[in-house]
């Protein structure tokens, strides 16, 4: 029997938690939340989870104290971000865990990331972070598609999507499509204003930002505050174009060899629910996944920290030792 933990279980946490009651595997789960609100909402989902493939022991405590899971298969961290450090940190030191999942933002400081990395490669703990499009199907047939293509312009565009929070995972994206990392960013069409996110402790932006990758790949993401538009993304080489509508969960594919004839495919994209059960199982079975490492994502992170602190600066006319997204 396999132990894993959970830290947070709220809206995230929970998912993740439902997708491990599917799992193949015998488990011992510990779901740890210090919110005894987001514990019910962990028990709720829970009930939904009928049949079940394998023999499943789930508790729920407040602290990861009232654990007694001393040796740790899986661990996954879905706090805020605010606290991510802090409770990764006490987790590594208090416990033996071989393998970790990060939610993202993983942390909100550049220096948390090396302190985090360090830490892991002291406690032999393989370490990711969850930004899972890597894991789809439908993403990994789109990049074995657009393989052949030197470098790739990517522009997502959409109506209040939350640029701040969900930036990551298109960096993620483009660097998965591309086998290459953002370099430089450019914030000059970045909205003047801040707007309020879901948390008094976190900012959101909105307008236009660019970031170009070593290979000479662009991306581009668009987030219009008066707009309720469903995003889209499209992505071109030179000779290969693709028009992805997550909303509507189809892509649209055209070539130069076929003179830009357009061909429209459904894709599958996962819930949560249902991801962590194939990432978790993959881990148990192999000791790897698809999912981004924490070295490379803090390459992500932290050009798009710089990117967001430098406008955060010239707007409010302050210096930002940490970026207040999650």
């Amino acid at each position: 029997m396999k132990n894993v933990l959970i830290i947070g279980s709220g809206q995230l946490g929970s998912r993740h938690m439902q997708a491990l009651l599917n799992s193949k595997y015998d488990l011992k789960i510990d779901v740890i939340d210090r919110s005894l609100e987001s514990l019910e909402l962990a028990k709720q989902r829970a009930e939904e989870i009928k049949k079940r493939k394998a023999k499943i022991e789930l508790r729920f405590f407040e602290s990861i104290d009232e654990s007694d899971l001393q040796v740790l298969d899986l661990v996954i961290i879905a706090t805020t971000a605010g606290v991510r450090y802090s409770v990764t940190k006490e987790l590594l030191e208090k416990r033996k865990v071989s393998h970790l999942i990060l939610e993202k933002v993983a942390f909100q400081k550049v220096s948390h990331f090396d302190k985090i990395i360090n830490l892991c490669r002291a406690k032999n703990t393989k370490t990711w972070v969850n930004c899972p499009r890597r894991e789809f199907d439908a993403f990994k047939e789109m990049k074995a598609f657009l393989a052949d293509q030197e470098k790739l312009i990517m522009t997502v565009q959409g109506g209040n999507w939350g640029l701040g929070c969900n930036t990551i995972h298109l960096m993620d994206l483009l660097a998965f499509f591309t086998n290459s990392l953002p370099e430089s960013y450019s914030i000059e069409n970045l909205d003047p204003i801040l707007y309020e996110a879901n948390r008094a402790d976190v900012k959101e932006f909105g307008g236009l930002l660019t970031f170009r990758y070593t290979n000479g790949s662009r991306l581009t993401v668009i987030d219009e505050k008066d707009s309720i538009a469903p995003t889209f993304t499209s992505i071109h080489g030179k000779t290969k174009r693709l028009i992805i509508s997550e909303f509507n969960k189809t892509v649209i594919l055209s070539t130069a060899e076929k003179d830009w004839e357009l061909e429209q495919k459904e894709i599958y994209l996962p819930y949560q629910s249902e991801l962590t059960t194939l990432v978790a199982d993959k881990i148990f079975e192999t000791g790897e996944c698809n999912l981004t490492t924490l070295e490379e994502s803090k390459i992500l992170h932290q050009v798009l920290f710089s990117a967001l602190n430098t406008h955060l600066e010239r707007q409010l006319n302050s210096q930002f030792e940490s970026c207040p997204i999650t």
